[in-house]
């Protein structure tokens, strides 16, 4: 029965053997590794460098131009708030689109820009008279409001 104690022994001494050559191995990888590791670290901090610094002048970018959006919207409010106050004169355009709009009847026609109807500051945009035979008026308020031939010419039929 001692062979089979010895063998046994023997056995569970070689498993411990294994191990320790395992554990010896690794030992002697170890700085490989971690030399490696080591590399890896400073790759990723470089890299990590190079990205944060990217990213910080996005963010200036970023920053100046919400800085500009801020000012030039700021400058369009001032615009707008200018326009309010202006008039638009749109009175000598819609007096030269009459004349071209009735080019064909210039000779049968007389406009008057911005005629008085009397003393007082009240006017008419537009006077058109027939010669010798008849007069029309026509008041336009706005310059939304534009004529139409069959408006003119039902007023003309009258």
């Amino acid at each position: 029965m001692e062979t089979i104690e010895i063998f046994d022994r023997l056995k569970s001494l070689q498993v411990i053997l294994g191990r320790k050559y395992e554990l010896e191995s690794k030992i002697e990888e170890a700085p490989k590794q971690l030399s490696s590791q080591d590399e890896l670290l400073a790759r990723m901090r470089k890299e990590f460098i190079e990205k944060n610094k990217e990213y910080e002048e996005i963010k200036e970018k970023v920053y100046s131009l919400r800085i500009e959006l801020e000012e030039t919207v700021k400058t369009r409010e001032a615009g707008e708030k200018n326009m309010d106050n202006r008039l638009l004169q749109w009175h000598p355009a819609f007096y030269a689109t009459i004349q071209i709009e009735f080019r064909d009847e210039l000779n049968k026609l007389h406009f008057e820009n911005e005629h008085h109807l009397s003393k007082k500051p009240m006017q008419i945009d537009v006077l058109i008279i027939k010669k010798r035979t008849f007069v029309h008026c026509e008041e336009y308020d706005s310059y939304e409001e534009y004529i139409l031939f069959d408006r003119f010419d039902s007023c003309f039929s009258v």
